[in-house]
């Protein structure tokens, strides 16, 4: 599929399916965060690129993304890279960084989802982060 310039592209491995998404507007899917989080309001952005496998029956998926501008309600970087898997409700991201000009913010960790309440587990480590950046998450800033 191929939308202004955008590309999306599909085959299918066995169970697999193996996607390779370019230069797609995360904001087309008009996805939001969730309500009462400390990201705020407002739609999801930034132009996704990046190889996934999908399992077609069990819907377990691996692969690595790049979102340049990536914003999540008030949050917003420069460039957002991951590794990730998910499978059987637990989404594991490793080797990924969120950038915003100078500050450099890596992290690994695993979310699951067990019945109402999340549990997310991680590591974060700042280089040259910017106080007013995590600030603004917790909503002090």
């Amino acid at each position: 599929m191929q939308w202004q310039q955008a590309s999306v592209i599909g085959r299918s491995q066995g169970d697999n399916l193996a996607v390779q998404v370019r230069d797609f507007p995360l904001q087309v899917l008009k996805l939001n965060p969730p309500p009462n989080t400390r990201l705020g309001v407002g739609a999801i952005a930034g132009l996704i690129t990046g190889d996934l496998q999908v399992n077609q029956r069990t819907y377990a998926t691996t692969g690595n993304i790049n979102i340049e501008q990536p914003k999540v309600g008030r949050i917003k970087g420069d460039r957002f890279f991951a590794q990730f898997n998910y499978n059987n409700g637990v989404a594991t991201l490793a080797d990924s960084e969120f950038a915003k000009g100078n500050s450099r913010y890596a992290f690994s960790g695993t979310l699951k989802q067990n019945g109402k309440t999340p549990q997310l587990q991680g590591k974060v480590n700042i280089n040259q982060g910017n106080i007013q950046d995590v600030l603004l998450v917790a909503e002090l800033f």
